[in-house]
């Protein structure tokens, strides 16, 4: 089987496609920014942080691609929304067994 001269390809110049490899472990600069935040926001109580946290955080879900992972999202929006909701139900427990043992 011979070259068709009237073939206007040529058969040593072709590049078989080969996929690009994957990116490693990207990091969305708005999702970890909303995950710090958020936790910021919880561990010294500032409920500003947690609004900041939100707002970055759902930023990084409108951005998001095939390669976003969606779980961390979620989990920086559950953090920020703890922070948002207040005391815990043990903080509110331990406060009031403490005004119980007052009385």
């Amino acid at each position: 089987m011979g070259v068709d001269k009237s073939d206007p390809k040529r058969p040593d110049n072709v590049v078989p496609y080969r996929r690009p490899p994957p990116a490693e472990d990207t990091v969305d600069p708005l999702a970890l920014s909303g995950m710090v935040l958020g936790m910021i926001g919880v561990v010294v109580k500032v409920r500003a942080f947690c609004f900041i946290a939100l707002a970055f955080i759902m930023s990084a879900f409108i951005r998001r691609n095939q390669d976003t992972d969606v779980k961390q999202l979620v989990v920086s929006g559950v953090v920020g929304g703890k922070g948002l909701a207040g005391r815990t139900a043990a903080a509110a427990g331990a406060d009031a067994a403490a005004a119980a043992g007052s009385l």
